[in-house]
């Protein structure tokens, strides 16, 4: 997931390793805390974590989207 981690080393930038790698340790042990969706170069959906609300990305029209509620 290489788009995925871009934005990862971007939120450590931005908040601070600390903060970020805590929310990721969390999210690895089964919180809610983060959710990513990517599409790989073989048209699959690659997810990691889960999202606070439950929902889950799909792909429409060779594109990633979260369904509103």
């Amino acid at each position: 997931m290489p788009q995925t981690a871009e934005l990862i080393d971007g939120l450590r930038e931005a908040f601070g390793r600390t903060v970020i790698d805590a929310i990721l340790r969390a999210t690895s042990k089964g919180r809610p805390q983060a959710y990513f969706a990517e599409l790989g170069a073989d048209g699959q959906l690659r997810e990691w974590g889960r999202a606070p609300s439950g929902r889950r990305a799909a792909v429409v029209d060779g594109r990633v989207v979260m369904p509103c509620a």
